[in-house]
């Protein structure tokens, strides 16, 4: 399927090897929000924060423990074997806004082979989805 930018793009080691979902559209535009909800999982997590913070995130490559609420679910890349021995044929895609049913997966890290389920957000939107997540995460914080 063509998306507004043309095909997905995938990586020749995300077609060869991947083992998680590979959308029809690439997501180019969801990079930068998913990571400033990473950073706040991280914090929430009691992390240290700040410019030259080293703790983990969702949307890299370190195997972070999945983060699941309410409003979204995120998960760090899956590094299961693909099927060939034991991989979880269910694993989910790494972010799933549970209320509008968006999917996003990339591969290894957020921006790297990344796509979704729906063609393309405008900003206001994503802008909308990416600070009810942020907020979820800090209401679970306060309270």
């Amino acid at each position: 399927m063509l998306s507004r930018h043309g095909p997905a793009y995938t990586e020749i080691g995300q077609i060869v090897l991947t083992n998680g979902i590979t959308h029809a559209h690439e997501a180019d535009w969801a990079t930068a929000g998913l990571d400033a909800i990473a950073e706040i999982i991280r914090e929430h997590r009691g992390h240290p924060s700040g410019k030259y913070s080293n703790g983990p995130l969702l949307t890299a490559n370190d195997g972070e423990a999945s983060y699941n609420n309410d409003i979204f679910a995120m998960a760090s890349y899956c590094w299961c074997d693909g099927g060939l021995i034991g991989h979880d044929p269910d694993c989910p895609p790494n972010f799933v806004h549970k209320k509008t049913g968006i999917e996003i997966s990339w591969y290894k890290h957020s921006g790297r082979g990344i796509t979704s389920n729906v063609d393309w957000l405008s900003a206001i939107t994503w802008h909308r989805i990416v600070n009810e997540c942020i907020e979820s995460v800090v209401a679970i914080e306060l309270s």
